[in-house]
């Protein structure tokens, strides 16, 4: 098997965090109702309910990037 170095496995957990942290923000403005996430889907022509949909898929998928085992779902 394959050792990477240890470079790569940090640099890996630091982007996967970064992302997860993007992901958690981008949640937090659909779920806060933000004016322009509203705008947004109102012009994409999406229901309301549909914004706090994708907010929860964006959480969960925070969550599984967190987790190592889980990594790749996220």
């Amino acid at each position: 098997m394959n050792e990477h170095p240890p470079l790569f496995i940090f640099a890996r957990h630091v982007v996967s965090w970064l992302v997860a942290t993007l992901f958690g923000l981008s949640a937090a403005m659909k779920f806060f109702g933000m004016p322009i996430q509203v705008q947004r889907f109102q012009e994409w022509g999406y229901p309301t309910w549909f914004m706090f949909l994708i907010g929860f898929l964006e959480v969960a998928a925070a969550g599984l990037l967190i987790f190592l085992p889980s990594r790749l779902l996220g």
